[in-house]
C-alpha cells in the first residue's frame, strides 16, 4: 500500500508586503532576510551573514561576514562588477 504522506523540503515566511523574509530548508541553516524599503540589504544564514550597500539605484559595497571573517568587496565605475578588498 502506497502512502500519501508529502515530504515538506523547506518553509517560506512572508511579510506583510509580499517579500521572502526567511527559509528554512530541509536539514541546512534558517535564512532571514532584512530589507531596506523594497529592496534585499542583509541575508543571515547560519553564522554567515551578507549585507548590500547602495545608494537609490548605485551599488556600492557588498560586505560578507563568516566565522570571524569579514570581505568587503567595492563596485567599480557604477557597475554592478566588485573588487575584492579585505576589510
Amino acid at each position: 500500500m502506497q502512502s500519501n504522506r508529502e515530504t515538506v523540503l523547506c518553509h517560506y515566511h512572508y511579510d506583510p508586503l509580499d517579500r521572502l523574509v526567511a527559509s528554512t530548508p530541509l536539514a541546512q541553516a534558517n535564512t532571514q532576510r532584512f530589507y531596506l524599503k523594497d529592496r534585499l540589504a542583509t541575508e543571515i544564514q547560519g553564522t554567515e551573514q551578507r549585507a548590500i550597500m547602495q545608494h537609490d539605484d548605485q551599488l556600492l559595497a557588498q560586505q560578507q561576514r563568516q566565522s570571524g571573517t569579514v570581505e568587503t568587496r567595492f563596485a567599480r565605475d557604477g557597475s554592478t562588477a566588485f573588487g575584492a578588498e579585505p576589510a
